[in-house]
């Protein structure tokens, strides 16, 4: 995997504009950075682990008070470093030390040393690097809390929807080797479901209490809060309904529920009904259908998710449509 150019990413550490809108991503700062994104999509990596250690380091929504954390990024990167390519031992190592001065500053500057947030706006997705560097992709409208002490088990609470890659890890024996027949759980809970793993690849969406888990590799338990459980293989989703607290389960094409990581929608049979719940919930807009018949027309098709216009376009030719959009509100009618 290609590592982030440090370079880059030293830059957008120490910049107070980059600094504000990963405080506030609704910002006046959010049209720029939003532009750079577009402009240099190469330097995805570089933006998302430069947030990440933003966030990770405790940064103040007033940047002139951030001296110190500039000055620990400083020492883990001075300018005057020259330039190479960084052994992959020694990238580990850098990551180490920024998580281990970013839990130092976090316990000093927050009143939670345990738990640490992560959150997306509308219209934007997030990478983060979890402490056992397992990773997970945010979606928009999400957020990630981080919990306890990640010793005897792993454990994180998502609100929207999230990618995770988990990483396998094992108990320490008593000397330095890991104990293959002790493995550390991952846990992550979304509403009112629980989701057991240990080492796999898999999709999560929570929203109003409905949970969905898409499977990609490896094998996930969910289990309720009314102790219904049921086992995944790769290739199968589950779904949770809050109304009737019931589990189910199902074979599905897993790049329908997963194309969004890279940037695209990829719709099967889709309806009207679920699109507008998707860019309601993606873009913070208001959707309204003039007719209740436009409810169940289908579109089938693959579209580029970084912009609304474009979904909107597509939707608007393929579904025979007129758009019209009014602020906030999109309103869809016949032609």
């Amino acid at each position: 995997m290609t590592q982030p150019n440090l370079s880059i990413v030293r830059e957008l550490v120490q910049n107070p504009a980059f600094q504000r809108w990963v405080l506030d991503p609704e910002g006046e700062d959010r049209h720029f950075w939003k532009s750079y994104l577009t402009q240099y999509p190469e330097r995805e990596r570089e933006v998302a682990f430069a947030k990440n250690i933003v966030q990770t380091l405790g940064f103040r929504a007033n940047t002139a008070d951030n001296t110190d954390f500039i000055e620990v990024w400083q020492q883990i990167h001075p300018r005057t470093q020259p330039t190479r390519q960084i052994t992959r031992w020694a990238w580990a190592a850098a990551a180490s030390v920024i998580f281990l001065l970013g839990t130092f500053f976090v316990y000093q500057h927050t009143l939670s040393p345990t738990t640490q947030v992560y959150q997306t706006g509308y219209g934007e997705t997030q990478t983060v690097w979890l402490p056992d560097s397992s990773q997970v992709i945010l979606n928009a409208n999400s957020q990630l809390a981080i919990q306890g002490s990640w010793t005897e088990q792993r454990e994180v609470q998502l609100q929207g929807e999230a990618y995770f890659t988990v990483k396998k890890q094992y108990q320490s024996t008593s000397g330095s080797e890991s104990d293959r027949s002790n493995p550390v759980k991952f846990v992550v809970q979304a509403g009112e479901v629980t989701i057991e793993v240990l080492g796999t690849s898999f999709n999560v969406t929570e929203y109003a209490q409905r949970v969905a888990v898409v499977l990609e590799e490896g094998k996930v338990q969910l289990r309720t809060d009314q102790q219904s459980e049921i086992t995944l293989e790769p290739g199968e989703r589950a779904e949770f309904q809050p109304q009737t607290q019931e589990l189910s389960k199902q074979v599905v094409n897993t790049n329908t529920y997963t194309a969004w990581r890279d940037y695209q929608y990829q719709f099967e049979n889709s309806s009207l009904t679920d699109n507008s719940t998707l860019m309601e919930r993606t873009y913070g807009v208001s959707v309204i259908m003039t007719d209740e018949a436009l409810a169940d027309r289908k579109i089938t098709a693959t579209i580029p998710s970084t912009e609304l216009t474009t979904l909107l376009a597509v939707l608007q030719e393929t579904l025979n449509l007129t758009v019209r959009q009014k602020g906030e509100e999109i309103i869809l009618s016949k032609k």
